[in-house]
């Protein structure tokens, strides 16, 4: 059962869905790309706790063999 919202909250939850669906396709390219992000979003205080950012870069180890 569904709970009846405004339209002025269904507007919201479409805006938010949207944005949400931007940061996806942002956050799969960058994967495409070779980076790895991980985040924390706060809906409390409308921010982002936290935003880490890596790229693994391969390492030649055999050049130091000898």
């Amino acid at each position: 059962m569904t709970p009846e919202i405004s339209d002025k909250d269904r507007e919201l939850l479409n805006f938010i869905r949207a944005r949400a669906d931007e940061l996806a396709a942002l956050v799969q390219e960058a994967g495409r790309q070779g980076f790895t992000i991980n985040y924390q979003i706060n809906g409390a205080i409308g921010a982002c706790d936290r935003f880490d950012v890596f790229k693994m870069v391969p390492v030649d180890m055999r050049s130091g063999a000898n």
